[in-house]
């Protein structure tokens, strides 16, 4: 019989252990399966930024294109009003007066070209004359040499720089007045080449009005102009420059009077939303990262609850394991002496009083079991208790007297008890809130070591202390002790058994009661000290 017992308890416990290997297989798919949500959301959250990336540079390039179409087109108005309205105008007024400074003379006649000039120049038989401009070897060998070839191409005017970065010379050729040929001009001055840069600007949208419907005009336009030597000669809305900003070379148009010459152009960014065919589209990354925040927060949340969970089922896993053990125990003892008695196996009446003496304990150390799990299980509701003032030392004699019998060796004695304290209490809860207290000493103190219990009265308050003689509880975990099965780190491998449960039903009931409690040990081992309001 006992054999087949045995296979059947073997049998369950195969099965139990292959359903416990399921179960624990069973969180790490959850988790696998958040974590790949989380991944998922991730991915998605990636190819949504490469999408709003190439959205951002599909609209930089087209910024880039229209900045460039800017700029060719104030390229061209440049040329043509500084070149013609300019140039020529000036060219033509002093190619008929004799020497350079008739021409500077005759220029105050013209208010609209006097600050186009800085100087001005005839080379002819008679030499080289000039006004307002320093007659430099380098430009008197330059002079001489066109004069020699009668160089510069065809056109009304040419240009010519005499070093890198130096002064910009436009001239002409002709008959001279006396006859023979000569080579007359003047030296750019860049102040007046302002004036013409700002009406180009100034003419008409450099985008077509086509585009966007006209709505991108010129005040949404950065655009620079520098001279080869760098210096900035116009400029506008400064805001608009950008890391789109276009630059271009003007060239040699129009007899090259801006070769060398540089334009920065850029549109305003906000504006490309307007430009682009259907218009730029709307960025859903903040929304988005938003909703991915919340997702990683949800899922991390729910790893932690979860795992949270199974730590909890796995903690009461083992209060069921433990509370089977405690309750088999004393289990265990009284059905053996009852069946001693019954079987009239006591040979004197000793022997009969001795069982019945450890048969009552027994049930009553099953009886204080069963409360505690009681207890315990109503942890998670409201604790309710009956309180009323009552005397405090009849509890205290009567729960040192009943721990006394399970004592296991150690001696219960109730050191001070004031027998006029009272206290607004429920009876029942501090006999409860003794016994787990007693109970923890008895089972974690030295076996033959005495456990004190005194009674006293401090201030407003009705104080119960309960001091062992044991190894004392860290400072650093007597806070953690009220947690349930919560155990030293000492006697986590130990074989001292217990519920895990005592200390939190004290916790909870002490609360109830509107009480204090706290741990000390002034000298050694622990003192447990309880507070009730008188």
């Amino acid at each position: 019989m006992l054999h087949l017992q045995r296979r059947a308890i073997n049998c369950a416990y195969g099965k139990n252990r292959s359903v416990s290997v399921v179960s624990g297989k069973r969180p790490l798919i959850i988790i696998g399966m958040l974590l790949a949500s989380l991944l998922l959301m991730g991915v998605l959250g990636w190819q949504s930024w490469r999408l709003q990336q190439s959205n951002d540079v599909a609209a930089e390039s087209v910024l880039r294109e229209y900045g460039t179409l800017v700029a060719d087109e104030y390229g061209r108005r440049i040329t043509s009003e500084l070149g013609y309205r300019g140039y020529y105008q000036l060219i033509a007024k002093i190619g008929e007066l004799p020497d350079a400074v008739a021409m500077k003379a005759a220029l105050s006649q013209f208010p609209e070209l006097t600050e186009l000039a800085s100087g001005f120049f005839v080379l002819d038989e008679r030499g080289l004359q000039t006004d307002s401009i320093p007659q430099t070897p380098a430009l008197a060998e330059l002079l001489r040499s066109i004069y020699a070839q009668l160089a510069g191409g065809d056109g009304p005017f040419h240009s010519l720089t005499t070093d890198p970065g130096g002064v910009q010379l436009i001239y002409a050729t002709g008959p001279a007045p006396s006859g023979g040929k000569r080579i007359y001009g003047f030296a750019v001055a860049h102040s007046g080449i302002a004036y013409y840069m700002q009406r180009a600007f100034d003419s008409g949208p450099l985008l077509p009005p086509s585009l966007a419907g006209g709505r991108v005009g010129n005040e949404l336009l950065f655009l620079e102009v520098t001279n080869p030597a760098g210096d900035i000669l116009f400029e506008t809305n400064r805001q608009f420059d950008s890391n789109l900003t276009i630059s271009k070379l003007l060239g040699d148009d129009y007899q090259g009077i801006l070769d060398g010459y540089q334009v920065r152009v850029s549109v305003d960014p906000d504006s490309a939303a307007i430009l682009l065919i259907g218009g730029l589209p709307e960025s859903r990354l903040p929304l988005l990262f938003a909703v991915m925040i919340i997702m990683m927060i949800m899922t991390s949340s729910a790893i932690w609850l979860f795992r949270r969970e199974q730590a909890v089922m796995h903690m009461r896993s083992d209060f069921v394991s433990q509370v089977s053990h405690e309750l088999r125990t004393p289990l265990t003892q009284i059905r053996m002496f009852a069946e001693t008695l019954l079987l009239d196996r006591a040979r004197t009446n000793e022997e009969s009083r001795r069982c019945l003496e450890i048969i009552d304990r027994e049930s009553r150390r099953l009886s204080h079991l069963v409360e505690n799990v009681l207890r315990f299980s109503k942890i998670s509701d409201t604790t309710r208790v009956d309180r009323h003032s009552q005397l405090l030392e009849p509890i205290v004699r009567d729960v040192c007297e009943t721990m006394e019998a399970n004592a296991n060796g150690a001696t219960i004695a109730v050191a001070s008890a004031d027998e006029r304290v009272e206290a607004n209490i429920d009876a029942d809860a501090v006999h409860q809130i003794l016994m787990n207290i007693i109970d923890n000493a008895i089972k974690f103190g030295p076996k033959e070591q005495q456990v004190m219990v005194s009674l006293s009265r401090k201030g407003e308050s009705a104080r119960i202390s309960v001091e062992d003689q044991g190894p004392g509880i860290p400072e650093g975990e007597r806070d953690n002790v009220w947690n349930a099965y919560y155990r030293l780190k000492r006697e986590s491998d130990t074989a001292i058994s217990g519920t895990g449960i005592g200390l939190s039903v004290v916790r909870e009931l002490v609360e109830a009661m509107e009480g204090r409690y706290w741990i000390d040990a002034p000298n050694g081992g622990t003192r447990i000290n309880i507070d009730f309001q008188t």
